[in-house]
């Protein structure tokens, strides 16, 4: 079994040993069975399980399912990079019994700042995008969220 710090899709994970992921009680385990996944903990209690790299959560759903442990899941693809360094990948956000509520696609430029996210319902329409606005100095200035028909829905200052 191999311990982690955490699980963040966008990030090389740091690997830890057995006795300071207990001790400090959040990390992600990486149990590598037929379907691997991490098991991720909060204030050590199974706080949620995360399957990835997968680009279909039909595989991992199904195990996910069969395990039944009572905690939410997330399915997550490989984050790829583009040419200009822009960092993307999807979560599908998976409810304790098994059931998709829904995905979102993760968009970040090369300094890891958020670009958009697009939300999609479990049939995979989309549902609403965040697109993200920042200064020439990199800080963040407002969050913009559209209907599917570009419409603005709201509007965040940081």
């Amino acid at each position: 079994m191999k311990y982690f710090e955490g699980f963040v899709p966008n990030a090389p994970l740091v690997e830890i040993d057995a006795a300071a992921a207990r001790s400090s009680g959040t990390y992600a385990e990486l149990v590598d069975e037929d379907v691997p996944r991490y098991r991720s903990f909060v204030g050590g209690t199974l706080h949620k399980i995360v399957y990835a790299p997968w680009d279909n959560p039909e595989v991992p759903l199904a195990d996910f399912r069969k395990r039944n442990e009572g905690v939410r899941g997330e399915v997550v693809t490989k984050a790829n990079v583009d040419a200009d360094g822009r960092v993307s990948w999807r979560t599908w956000y998976v409810t304790p019994a098994g059931e998709v509520e829904r995905s979102i696609e993760y968009l970040l430029d090369g300094e890891g700042r958020f670009l958009r996210e697009d939300v999609r319902e479990p049939d995979g329409q989309l549902s609403r995008y965040r697109v993200y606005k920042y200064d020439k100095y990199g800080e963040l200035l407002e969050v913009v969220t559209h209907a599917p028909d570009g419409k603005v829905l709201n509007r965040e200052h940081a």
